[in-house]
């Protein structure tokens, strides 16, 4: 009975505004959320919330926002079943941007938990090449705000270095990407902090952005040489 009924209830989320003051009026976001604990139907549920929060953000970000949900949220994308771990993970990623890209605010919340940003760091080194574009997609929004805590903390340096040569053009693209804003985000105190010699512990510091700066822009700057040489000897 559950496995006719559950697609059902994920299903009126999208049909209609009336549909869906209903659901709020009998704590639809809430039982959602339960339902995650189905593993058969988290895709089902995220897309369903996905929409939810496109027509009415107002009242479910704020639901879905509320540390026990955003823990429910991480603790589902983290636990991982055999069946999980091939095509189930992969949807459930994907999903799981979707609502992500809604939610501004429920991503930098997401952002803060190191469980979470962990995991997906994690599935960038060792995924597909799919599940790695979408975790990367995952990390970039995650990260806006606190870029230079999860960069030193998860020593994103060297993993978006190892895929600026990854043969996958597109997951090339998004770690120099990525890598560039990162630089640009160090780069950028380093220049508001120029003045004075105050401040003891400072030099330390502004050194070793110093020379993450020089890192990533050498790097960068490698890789537009070599892609500009690629293509005049194709032309």
């Amino acid at each position: 009975m559950m496995k006719f009924s559950l697609p059902l209830i994920c299903d009126m989320a999208h049909t209609s505004n009336l549909t869906r003051e209903e659901l709020w009026r009998n704590d639809g976001v809430e039982f959602y959320l339960r339902i995650l604990n189905y593993s058969q139907y988290r895709v089902l549920v995220l897309n369903a919330l996905t929409v939810w929060l496109a027509n009415d953000i107002e009242r479910v970000e704020p639901v879905l926002m509320l540390p026990s949900n955003t823990e429910f949220l991480i603790n589902t994308f983290i636990e991982r079943t055999r069946a999980d771990d091939h095509g189930h993970a992969f949807e459930h990623e994907i999903a799981l941007l979707r609502i992500i890209y809604q939610s501004r605010k429920l991503a930098v919340i997401l952002g803060q938990s190191k469980l979470f940003v962990s995991e997906v760091v994690e599935r960038i080194k060792h995924s597909s090449a799919y599940s790695r574009k979408t975790c990367l997609s995952i990390l970039t929004k995650i990260i806006i705000g606190k870029e230079k805590e999860i960069f030193m903390e998860y020593n994103l340096f060297d993993l978006l270095n190892s895929l600026t040569s990854s043969q996958q053009i597109i997951i090339s693209e998004m770690a120099k990407n990525l890598l560039g804003q990162l630089v640009v985000c160090f780069s950028s105190p380093s220049k508001k902090s120029g003045g004075g010699g105050g401040g003891g512990g400072g030099g330390g510091r502004n050194s070793s952005v110093g020379s993450l700066e020089s890192r990533g822009g050498q790097i960068l700057s490698k890789k537009r040489s070599s892609s500009n040489t690629s293509t005049s000897t194709t032309t």
